[in-house]
């Protein structure tokens, strides 16, 4: 889904989503989430048809429920189930507050658990105490000796990569 479709409904377009969408679901007593039957997508996003595009469901709900424009941000989920289309489990955000969220609820790979990850978390913390007691080695060094680039072990010192390995 592209966030930067701007969804330019009518009042007559909103309520016949409106009811769209509440027929197209179900309510989860247990956890207050209003979960899409229609059509999903690999990833379990419900999808509805607007103007001749496959729209996230969520996207449309947000929109048509809360009445704001969602036009380049991104309709993210409180309650982490990808078909909740309950306007109150849902809320704007940057693509960079999208991926931060996927951090934090620990749904995206981080640290030794990427694939390609060339250190572990215990090199992470040793290059990391290196770097702090030793003034007078560098970051190219470091590098060297641990197979990485000066950068990457930039960035490690500094929080940016690896921030899990504390």
């Amino acid at each position: 889904m592209n966030p930067t479709r701007q969804l330019d409904l009518t009042q007559k377009e909103k309520r016949q989503y409106k009811n769209k969408l509440i027929a197209s679901s179900t309510l989860n007593e247990q956890t207050g989430c209003l979960e899409f039957t229609g059509a999903k997508n690999k990833n379990g996003y419900g999808h509805i048809w607007y103007k001749g595009l496959m729209l996230l469901a969520h996207r449309i709900s947000y929109a048509v429920f809360i009445g704001k424009d969602v036009k380049n941000l991104c309709v993210l989920h409180i309650c982490d189930n990808p078909s909740c289309i309950n306007p109150e489990h849902l809320f704007l955000g940057t693509h960079s507050d999208n991926r931060q969220d996927c951090t934090n609820k620990y749904r995206q790979a981080c640290g030794e658990k990427i694939g390609n990850s060339k250190l572990t978390a215990l090199q992470v913390k040793e290059i990391r105490k290196i770097y702090s007691t030793n003034p007078i080695i560098t970051q190219k060094d470091l590098g060297k000796d641990f197979g990485v680039s000066n950068i990457t072990i930039s960035k490690i010192v500094y929080g940016e990569h690896w921030s899990t390995a504390i």
